[in-house]
């Protein structure tokens, strides 16, 4: 639990326990083991933990890479009641030694394939957790809302002009028609919300990781 920031209530939520006081009873000495199918379910709860790691039979080895859950579906026009997305199964990001990513997304359409072909996984690095401001070429992942409405895109930031007459406006990156879609962004970006046209646009952050599936995977 320490190993993986977990609280006894949420692994057993996790796991799909009715409570989580198997956990609480075997961690205070009041029972001296846990079902099978009660280790079976929070092994799964946890992407590659097993049983015998759990109970300590033998150590852990090798590194395990660090995942992201993949939430939200990215794809120009499709209009959802949320932001995030039911995504089933539940799948995770595999995030590489020493990079960081707060949320994950997969592409349902080739609204980016200049850069990400459909069906793509990025992982994506929340404005607040950033180092560094914005700059031009960067990919973000951009939330826009109409009428109670979510869209999720990848866009690219593109930076006309220098200083302070300096503007940003974000377009797609495809082979198609939509490059010619821009929308003005507020320079220096701050991670404020911004309304054009009626619709609310904020940026969730910027795209530090592609990841693409083999069809066999």
């Amino acid at each position: 639990m320490q190993r993986h920031d977990l609280r006894a209530a949420d692994w057993a939520r996790a796991a799909g326990l009715r409570s989580a006081n198997a956990i609480y009873n075997f961690m205070n000495g009041h029972s001296k083991t846990l079902s099978q199918e009660t280790l079976e379910r929070l092994a799964r709860a946890i992407p590659g933990a097993t049983v015998t790691e759990i109970i300590g039979e033998t150590p852990a080895t090798g590194v395990k890479a660090a995942t992201v859950p993949v939430r939200v579906a990215a794809a120009d026009g499709m209009w959802r009641p949320t932001y995030e997305a039911d995504i089933a199964p539940p799948q995770h990001l595999a995030l590489p030694p020493g990079l960081a990513a707060d949320e994950a997304a997969v592409l349902l359409d080739g609204h980016a394939n200049a850069i990400y072909p459909a069906g793509s996984y990025i992982g994506v690095q929340a404005f607040a957790s950033m180092t560094r401001p914005l700059r031009d070429g960067d990919l973000v992942l951009v939330h826009r809302i109409r009428e109670g409405r979510h869209e999720v895109t990848v866009r690219s930031v593109a930076v006309e002009g220098e200083g302070e007459a300096a503007r940003a406006v974000l377009v797609f990156r495809n082979s198609g028609t939509m490059q010619r879609v821009r929308v003005e962004l507020p320079w220096p970006y701050r991670g404020e919300v911004w309304r054009v046209d009626g619709d609310s646009f904020q940026i969730r952050g910027r795209v530090a990781l592609m990841v693409l599936l083999a069809d066999d995977v």
